[in-house]
């Protein structure tokens, strides 16, 4: 017993399990100083960097994960973890990082069979498609739902949903596009998804609403998008996400919390 309770990496895992990311946070990264972290512990030290604020060493820890997949010559998870900093780089506004990313994921399953890791491919294209093609969107979006649905990933069946949402209302479809995001976005309320799915789909269901003037649709999602918030212990939903709820909650009158 007393074994594990001074194994840091034992009690971050349980801080991860209650949300409690700050304390996670500090037990990986004194682990980290003390032995080298397996690529699973240091995925887990990532996403607790992430979500208290710390993008740079959340970064470094992803990037040593993707190094540790690649010597265990592991191109699934090497892959998932690539197409993650692709992401991560995306959202700084690395644009040369971010495709570098995406092209060596793209390249280690480009020998592989077909996989999970093949779905968040498609889905990763589908969000770097320009809204000039939105039919090429829903086909992508469709291939990431159908992955999903075979391999039994929720969270990537809901981003297949939500984006293919987006698409058809932009193609003007808007009936059947804002069904497919209620969709995607009921699975993110009832707890079936992983936190960061959570977020960027609550994100795209605001702010397409928002587009839409639906403020009646939006500001429903946004008391979810806040209850859901204060079950997983962190403050909001980083970058362009918090301010569109703050825009829906402005226009609903909560200027104080807004």
């Amino acid at each position: 017993m007393s074994q594990v309770l001074d194994d840091p990496v034992s009690l971050a895992r349980q801080a991860l399990e209650r949300h409690s990311w700050l304390e996670a946070f500090d037990l990986l990264q004194r682990a980290d100083r003390e032995a080298d972290l397996a690529a699973e512990d240091l995925e887990a030290f990532s996403e607790a960097a992430w979500w208290t604020a710390h993008v740079e060493e959340s970064i470094d820890a992803r990037q040593r994960a993707f190094n540790a997949y690649v010597q265990q010559e592991d191109p699934i998870h090497a892959a998932l973890t690539a197409l993650v900093l692709s992401r991560e780089f995306m959202m700084k506004g690395d644009q040369a990082l971010s495709g570098g990313w995406f092209s060596r994921a793209e390249r280690l399953l480009s020998g592989c069979e077909d996989s999970v890791a093949h779905g968040y491919l498609a889905m990763a294209k589908a969000m770097g498609t320009p809204n000039t093609e939105l039919e090429a969107v829903v086909v992508l979006s469709q291939e990431a739902l159908d992955t999903g649905v075979r391999y039994g990933d929720k969270s990537l069946q809901a981003f297949g949903l939500a984006i293919q949402g987006t698409a058809k209302v932009g193609l003007g479809e808007i009936e059947a596009g804002l069904a497919l995001l209620d969709e995607a976005t009921i699975a993110a309320i009832s707890g079936e998804l992983d936190i960061f799915a959570t977020g960027i789909i609550y994100c795209m269901t605001i702010s397409t609403c928002r587009d839409l003037a639906d403020y009646r649709r939006a500001g429903e999602w946004t008391e979810a998008a806040k209850r859901w918030c204060e079950r997983q212990s962190i403050n909001g939903f980083p970058g362009v996400c918090r301010v569109h709820r703050a825009e829906i909650m402005s226009l609903r009158g909560d200027c104080a919390l807004a």
